[in-house]
């Protein structure tokens, strides 16, 4: 998306608020007709001045190689640029769970996103990770094992989804309902009842 003109409007509708208690995760959509609420929720954390930021996405056209897929070049956005974090890339990379890829470059999951990245925090160092679609517990276990280390209260995990797909406006709203009600307990394992697409990508 090389228009700065589809990311612009966006943030010309941004709040003033933002939010004074510290944030090191985020859930946002990656649809842009949604990319006020896109860059609504980035709006509220610019006061934060993070230094790492890792996306996590669905690989919605099956271009992974493995579970994992990471980009290895800097992404020049319609807002800037955004330098990957070449430390956490290489660690992730020793893992056999995750290959290097240039799918990104036709990924809606990174690319409606990213130039919200570069606008906020252009000193920030990005991570994008692509997750394949039927990825099972113990291969996310690992690639948490690999994140560890390199989370902390400078660096911000997005997490670029979206929610129920292809449901009338009433199932729509009963799978949301149920999916926050996930989120609210606050169980990890929780997470494996929602179902791909009626919940989420």
């Amino acid at each position: 998306y090389p228009v700065p003109a589809l990311f612009l409007g966006g943030l010309q509708k941004i709040a003033s608020e933002t939010i004074d208690v510290p944030v090191t995760g985020l859930t946002i959509p990656h649809h842009l007709l949604v990319t006020h609420l896109t860059a609504q929720r980035f709006g509220f954390l610019r006061k934060q001045a993070f230094q790492r930021i890792i996306i996590l996405f669905p690989d919605h056209f099956w271009r992974c190689r493995t579970p994992f897929a990471v980009a290895v070049r800097d992404f020049q956005t319609a807002l800037g640029l955004s330098r990957i974090d070449r430390e956490v890339t290489a660690a992730l990379l020793k893992n056999p769970l995750v290959s290097q890829s240039n799918l990104f470059s036709h990924e809606h999951g990174i690319q409606a996103v990213l130039p919200y990245v570069s606008h906020f925090w252009p000193q920030a160092k990005v991570v994008t990770l692509a997750i394949r679609n039927g990825v099972q517990a113990p291969s996310l276990d690992a690639l948490t094992d690999v994140l560890k280390p390199f989370l902390g209260s400078d660096t911000l995990l997005v997490q670029s989804t979206d929610f129920s797909h292809y449901l009338s406006p009433e199932e729509a709203k009963k799978a949301d309902q149920e999916t926050l009600r996930v989120i609210a307990c606050q169980d990890p394992a929780l997470i494996w009842q929602l179902r791909q697409p009626r919940h989420l990508d």
